[in-house]
């Protein structure tokens, strides 16, 4: 029987940040439950947006099955100003306003970082306020970036298998909910109108939404998030 071709493209929420290293993120669990049936490569690449997906297909050979696991970094507010480092936030960097994926277990840590959040928390809506905190793509670009990612991917598998990785915003600040969801809404909404043979949209049910399944920063997998995530693609692929 010939093997099954695999290729993942998938950002930091496909890989195992934040975890503990003797853990796996879901694409190499998904390699050790089929490696008696299918090679798989994963190819990760942190913020990943439809942009830099559609670069990352064109330096992959082709493959069967091809899925695409596409994170927060789409709808996800971020900083536009590059200012340095000021009043201990990294402005110029995309990942200064980032949670941590953790909590220290001692506790005069925690209540620095709890009033660090805070602050935080205050400048993104003095940011926003000022159109100065806000996510990477536009709105209105969306359903063509998602019908270009489709039409290069064809090119690579006869197989694709899309993810739209879900935040659990449950704990965040609204502003970020509502920003988020928004992109959220607008993309999968985007990707059911496709109807093309040998595309599948994997959507995440609300049954997986909950906090164990995600690290402290509500976006990034925990361990049980991946292990759930892997037996979803298993199933869609076998």
């Amino acid at each position: 029987m010939e093997r099954l071709k695999i290729t993942i493209i998938g950002g930091s929420a496909s890989n195992n940040f934040g975890n503990p290293p003797d853990s796996l993120g879901w694409p190499e669990l998904l390699a050790k439950n089929l490696t008696q049936s299918a090679d798989l490569t994963h190819v990760s690449r942190g913020g990943l947006t439809f942009v830099r997906g559609m670069n990352e297909i064109t330096e992959i050979d082709s493959a069967d099955v091809l899925i695409m696991h596409f994170g927060t970094s789409i709808g996800w507010p971020i900083s536009i100003v590059k200012a340095g480092t000021v009043m201990g936030i990294d402005f110029a960097s995309d990942h200064g306003f980032n949670q941590p994926t953790g909590i220290s277990k001692v506790k005069s840590h925690r209540v620095k970082n709890f009033l660090k959040r805070g602050f935080r928390n205050s400048v993104k809506y003095l940011l926003f306020f000022t159109g100065q905190y806000k996510p990477r793509a536009s709105r209105r670009e969306l359903q063509d970036q998602v019908e270009a990612v489709i039409h290069l991917a064809q090119h690579k598998t006869d197989r694709l298998i899309w993810i739209q990785h879900r935040a659990y915003l449950k704990p965040r600040i609204a502003l970020e909910k509502w920003v988020y969801e928004s992109y959220y809404k607008k993309i999968l909404k985007a990707l059911k109108k496709i109807n093309r043979e040998g595309f599948l949209l994997l959507e995440i049910p609300d049954s997986f939404m909950i906090a164990d399944n995600y690290l402290f920063d509500c976006v990034h997998l925990s361990a049980r998030g991946h292990k759930l995530m892997e037996a979803m693609v298993r199933q869609v692929i076998q």
